[in-house]
């Protein structure tokens, strides 16, 4: 019940946001494995909705408003594709008059691309590739927060997703498995995307304690303003949730992401978060080299500037949690957990 609640909360902001000048997204990623040979893929499925009310019977190019006083750019947009090293975005324009809304249901149709509160239906061909996907998905934390300005929405919901279906990309198959499928979704709006472009979140975390596998857990860390984040860290049932900018957690949370080379001297990135709230400390590593990373760009509403995002989803690392304690000052290691199959994303605007 969580899950349709959310989703139809999603879908009425959509459709108010049909009336003004505005973004849209919402988006699934997921792994799947090669039927032939078992190899795994991140993909993505995306909905990208600019500016659609502004010119509803044909899709406006973000390329045709350069130069143009008049112009912005105004289409539904279904992105899809792979991520990590030789990754590829395919994409399929459409105009508002494809779009269309079943309030009963809550499900969205695009031409072939189908979403409901459960299933994921849809296909792109482009001149650089194919891929079509018959998916079931389940969003697992109700709990995830979420946030809400007038300028930018954001809702964690799909923070842990089930997927489970098949794939066809360039003529092979894939099959995404529920239970190691490690998929996440998320829903934004707004008047412009956020610069700079901060986001990483896993499902797939295992306990270095113990060894043990952690299936009841998640976590996400994503920008919501200039200097402001949402963090949720769900471990087994333990939940720690931090939105910063206000007083009490101004100076609790530090977020950053860095150029290294690891011990080959290959180029990665480096995002860091460090949480502290009272008697509890965080800290976050996530690590994802720039080969198994590829650009990305994000059209903004206006028309003058493009989200340029380093995106990957096989990023590794490491959560601790630690316990200070009072008496001998010192912190005490409650938990470590290696991250895996991360979604890494960090950029930043390109005015034009």
């Amino acid at each position: 019940m969580a899950s349709t609640k959310i989703s139809k909360k999603n879908n009425n902001i959509l459709l108010s946001s049909f009336k003004k000048k505005c973004f849209v997204h919402t988006r699934f990623v997921f792994n799947g494995a090669n039927i032939a040979n078992g190899k795994e893929i991140a993909f993505f499925v995306e909905l990208y909705i600019l500016n659609p009310a502004i010119s509803p019977k044909r899709p406006v190019l973000f390329s045709e408003v350069q130069g143009s006083s008049t112009l912005l750019p105004s289409y539904c947009a279904v992105r899809c594709g792979v991520l990590g090293k030789g990754g590829k975005e395919l994409i399929k324009y459409n105009s508002l008059s494809e779009f269309i809304y079943d309030k009963k249901t809550g499900s969205i149709q695009i031409g072939s691309f189908s979403l409901t509160n459960e299933v994921l239906i849809g296909a792109v061909s482009t001149p650089d590739g194919t891929m079509d996907w018959n998916l079931q998905y389940e969003r697992q934390v109700p709990e995830a927060p979420s946030y809400s300005s007038s300028k930018y929405k954001w809702n964690s919901d799909g923070v842990k997703t089930v997927v489970g279906g098949t794939i066809h990309y360039n003529g092979e198959e894939y099959q995404a498995v529920p239970n190691v499928s490690y998929g996440y979704s998320d829903f934004s709006s707004g008047l412009e995307q956020i610069d700079p472009w901060y986001h990483i979140s896993a499902s797939n975390l295992v306990s270095t304690i113990n060894s043990k596998k952690l299936a009841n857990s998640c976590f996400v860390v994503q920008k919501i303003e200039a200097n402001k984040y949402l963090i949720f860290v769900k471990l087994e049932g333990k939940i720690y949730s931090v939105k910063t900018g206000n007083f009490i957690h101004k100076k609790c949370v530090e977020c950053t992401c860095t150029e290294s080379n690891d011990e080959q001297n290959m180029k990665r990135l480096h995002w860091s978060v460090s949480i502290h709230r009272g008697k509890v400390y965080i800290d976050i590593d996530v690590y994802c080299h720039e080969s198994s990373m590829f650009l990305r760009t994000f059209d903004h509403p206006d028309g003058a500037a493009l989200s340029n995002v380093l995106c990957g989803g096989t990023g590794v690392g490491e959560i601790r949690v630690y316990r200070k304690r009072l008496r001998t000052k010192t912190l005490e290691l409650m938990e470590s957990v290696r991250v895996s199959n991360a979604i890494c994303e960090y950029g930043s605007d390109k005015k034009l």
